[in-house]
């Protein structure tokens, strides 16, 4: 069991009583509700106190430790999680979509099966990563830090401490020939030293086919009532045998999931913003989160139109990418814009307020930071829609190679340098009459009138009175850079002759990159106060409400419980659990159409396997990174496999909401009966006991 140190309870006691004054809220009645920051916990400060009072349940120091070492994570991106005592692996489809065997075998579109041990498919590059070890090194910190008054030797001795207990126990033999990586929790009031050990020899054992694991596509996705059966099995094997996993492993409960169960998940959620201020809430809803979705809406329409002339799976990777990126930041922004879900935001930040600004010599971080984004507010636009990136369009990056060129000219670089900035600004320019560069450009025009300042004069002057569209249009056709003859030329010229203000694309390029450089440095400038400045914010927290509230996900080891739940949506209830019965439902009530066709071998199930239970919902608090999650019961047995979460949870990502914040999951009966009916997997299901 993880209790808080009985010395640091006492002093702990002494600060709240200290600061309790006339005025302050010292009552349960004036305490504001905390559960937005939800229930990502860290395995080694677990709030045992709230697990008893609403569970009557407080897993001890064994159950943690098996739970620990039966969880894995799934290379950079995803969770997984050991379900058998010979090194059986499971995830999500999604997280082993495209991954080839030794022989560039892909079974995306089959689905896949070992019947033998010798026919199970080696993936290169692919790793799994066991947290082994967990070790507390925050009061070797503290006790060195705190020699220090200025946050900056504060943070140069705390780094000089991380690195030696690090190399420390790096020497000592039950650490040995793990992967040691330090990590911190509430902006550094916690660090522990985390040893992982490594398997990188892992082999496909069964697959689905990619669209049973991504059931419904496009439209259902974030959407319950749900029916994907999202997994996929692999195993661990060291030395070319099977890892021996019979100390820590998830054993399967064949039942699965049941309504109102006290479930855990374990994974690895990747980052949450929950610490931010209203003023940085207010920002990402008028600005950061709102420019993005349009950027990544109209790059999305710009895809989906080439797609429908090609067949491209780059494409239709990149739309599923953006597609999958659109319903999140949309959720996020739909929460943003929710006024209880601020209103709650703003109460714990009121009363942080009041209960911080009482003592004496406080500052009121929180304006700082208003400050801060308030001036970042103009900025805005042209750091996204300026930003050259894989979605920014050709045009774009060449405006940044032509800017690079002039600077270089305006240097006098030697004459081998610029004969190859020449090479690439001629390669660059093979993409100026493409149509749909000339969409980018017309794009980036629109959304620049639609964000940027009304103030700034810069793009009135590129416009010149014309229309994005005729603007485009104009400057490509006239540019030189549409010649790849005159272009040669054309750089062969001397500086004043190129940069003379009447080369359309050189022009443009001394307009938007000196803006996207201004913007950027504006930024840039207050990165690191306002790094300092969260981190205050965050320690404060953590100082006012302990352990009650979790830090930010970090895509470390996380402990969530829920209760398996259903919840009201759109005037009706949402079950806990759907079934193979709704599966075939939407098959033929789409008319057996995509993205709701089915494969052949899943057209004519046998009748028992109609009723069992396909996916279900909880309320535990998951985020991106948990995907691949197994989902526990109180005895450490599988019940289920966390996919996705539902449109309702999107907020998530700054607010966890309780009411109708699901966490989506393949149900373990559901998974069984894909096995025994469908892939006939009999060697599998001997060995997971089904």
């Amino acid at each position: 069991m993880k209790y808080i140190p009985i010395m640091k309870t006492i002093l702990l006691v002494i600060t709240c009583l200290f600061f309790l004054r006339p005025g302050y809220p010292q009552s349960k009645q004036d305490m504001p509700d905390l559960s937005g920051f939800g229930k990502i916990w860290a395995m080694e400060h677990l709030p045992v106190d709230y697990f008893q009072q609403k569970y009557q349940f407080v897993p001890d120091d064994q159950w943690l430790e098996r739970v620990r070492m039966s969880s894995l994570q799934f290379a950079t991106y995803c969770s997984a999680s050991f379900i058998s005592p010979d090194g059986l692996i499971l995830t999500n489809d999604h997280c082993a979509r495209g991954a080839e065997t030794e022989d560039g075998e892909n079974f995306d579109s089959t689905g896949f099966y070992a019947a033998t041990p010798e026919e199970e498919k080696k993936i290169p590059g692919l790793f799994v990563r066991q947290l082994v070890r967990i070790a507390d090194i925050s009061a070797e910190i503290d006790q060195e830090a705190g020699k220090y008054t200025t946050d900056a030797g504060r943070d140069s001795v705390r780094q000089e401490v991380i690195n030696r207990m690090t190399e420390d126990y790096a020497s000592r033999e039950e650490w040995k020939d793990l992967e040691i990586e330090p990590v911190t929790y509430y902006s550094g009031v916690k660090t522990s030293l985390y040893g992982y050990k490594k398997y990188s020899d892992i082999r496909l054992v069964c697959l689905p086919e990619v669209v049973m694991g991504f059931y419904g596509g496009d439209p259902d996705n974030f959407a319950y009532p749900r029916y994907a059966l999202d997994f996929t099995i692999f195993r661990a094997y060291e030395n070319d045998k099977p890892v021996n996993s019979s100390d820590f492993y998830f054993p399967v409960n064949t039942a699965g999931a049941v309504e109102d169960e006290l479930v855990f998940v374990t994974g690895h959620p990747g980052s949450t913003d929950r610490y931010r201020t209203v003023a940085q809430y207010e920002y990402d809803r008028d600005y950061r989160y709102r420019i993005l979705y349009t950027y990544l809406k109209n790059r999305y329409d710009i895809l989906a139109a080439e797609a429908k002339k090609r067949n491209s799976r780059h494409l239709e990777d990149q739309l599923f990418i953006i597609a999958n990126s659109l319903e999140a930041y949309g959720g996020i922004l739909d929460g943003l814009n929710d006024p209880e879900l601020m209103r709650r935001k703003k109460e714990v930040e009121d009363y942080m307020r009041k209960e911080y600004l009482l003592r004496p010599g406080a500052v009121d971080y929180w304006e700082q930071m208003d400050g801060y984004y308030s001036s970042m507010k103009n900025d805005a636009s042209e750091v996204q829609v300026l930003r050259p990136s894989s979605f920014s369009g050709d045009i774009l990056m060449l405006l940044f190679h032509i800017d690079g060129f002039l600077d270089a000219l305006k240097k006098e670089k030697p004459e081998g340098d610029l004969e190859e900035m020449k090479q690439d600004l001629v390669t660059a320019a093979q993409s100026v009459s493409d149509p749909v560069q000339k969409e980018y450009l017309r794009v980036i025009f629109n959304e620049l009138k639609t964000f940027a300042d009304p103030e700034d004069d810069y793009l009135d002057r590129i416009l010149d009175g014309r229309t994005p569209e005729e603007a485009a249009e104009e400057i490509l056709d006239k540019t030189v850079f549409a010649d790849t003859i005159k272009l040669v030329k054309f750089l062969d010229r001397r500086l004043k002759r190129i940069d003379n203000g009447k080369e359309p694309l050189v022009e443009l390029s001394q307009e938007l990159v000196p803006e996207y450089v201004k913007a950027y440095s504006t930024m840039a400038a207050s990165q690191k106060e306002r790094i300092l400045l969260q981190n205050k914010l965050s320690q404060m927290m953590f100082e006012i409400f302990g352990y009650s509230v979790p830090p930010d996900a970090t895509f470390t080891l996380r402990l969530q419980d829920g209760i398996v739940k259903g919840y009201d949506y759109n005037g009706t209830t949402a079950p806990y659990k759907t079934t193979y019965y709704g599966l075939y439902d939407r098959f033929y009530s789409f008319d057996q159409k995509d993205p709701f066709a089915l494969p052949e071998r899943w057209k004519n199930p046998p009748p028992e396997m109609l009723p069992v239970p396909l996916n279900f919902v909880s309320t535990n608090d998951v985020i991106g990174g948990n995907s691949g999650s197994p989902v526990v019961n109180r005895n450490r047995e599988l019940v289920g496999l966390v996919f996705d979460g539902n449109v309702e949870s999107l907020p998530g990502n700054f607010i966890y909401n309780e009411k109708n914040n699901r966490t989506v999951s393949v149900h373990v009966a559901g998974l069984a009966a894909a096995l025994k009916y469908i892939y006939k997997a009999d060697r599998l299901l001997k060995e997971l006991g089904l």
